[in-house]
């Protein structure tokens, strides 16, 4: 029983920290995309394939409105990369969305039938100032 509430704790804070340095790493590459912005702009094609492409790839959701903008391009290729670059983004942002969710609710099953005190007190904290607010 012990040991069971020390790997979860420990898994807690390993998943805890993976969200963090995700969060913080956006963060940091806030301006990733500038380079492709550069290229999607540019009167060559085969640049703004290539850009469109990378933002297609880059399971960034920032890249919405650039593609968005691309699919009013006066060149059809383009336009057409960038409705393949939308349909890749949304392929991987919905993976990474589900093996997200699938993660979590395995945790909260796990939590729910051995909840450790920590995680308790931790997840009424809002509720409690919700409270004390009303």
């Amino acid at each position: 029983m012990l040991e069971g509430r020390a790997m979860m704790r420990t898994t807690i804070w390993i998943f805890l920290a993976v969200l963090l340095l995700t969060y913080t790493s956006g963060l940091a590459d806030v301006d990733q995309p500038r380079p492709l912005i550069n290229d999607l702009k540019s009167a060559d094609t085969e640049a703004a394939l290539k850009a469109i492409e990378g933002l297609g790839e880059s399971g960034d959701i920032r890249a919405v409105p650039l593609l968005l903008k691309a699919l009013r391009d006066e060149r059809d290729v383009v336009r057409q990369y960038a409705i393949e670059a939308l349909q890749r983004l949304v392929r991987t942002l919905d993976d990474t969305y589900i093996a997200v969710k699938r993660w979590l609710q395995l945790l909260i099953n796990q939590l729910r039938h051995d909840p450790p005190d920590g995680v308790i007190t931790a997840a009424r904290w809002p509720l409690d100032l919700h409270v004390k607010k009303a």
